[in-house]
């Protein structure tokens, strides 16, 4: 296994559970990712997850050919 996918799996899971990762297709066919926090908690506040607010925490400021490279960039902030 090479290091950057060894890095990336030791993601503390309670960020990615808190963040909600987000690409998005534009009409060029060029995809744009943010990433976006819960403003409430479901176990504290009583709400659904659906229910939940979230607010914005950090957008790409480069277009990504695919989603997967969107949601990529998405993982590696996460892990910085």
């Amino acid at each position: 296994m090479n290091s950057s996918l060894r890095r990336s799996s030791n993601l503390d899971i309670s960020l990615i559970l808190l963040s909600s990762l987000s690409a998005r297709i534009n009409y060029n066919g060029e995809y744009n990712a943010s990433i976006y926090e819960f403003v409430d908690e479901p176990e504290i506040d009583g709400f659904s997850e659906i229910e939940c607010r979230i607010a914005l925490i950090e957008t790409a400021d480069t277009l990504f050919p695919d989603s997967g490279s969107a949601i990529k960039w998405c993982f590696d902030k996460l892990d910085s």
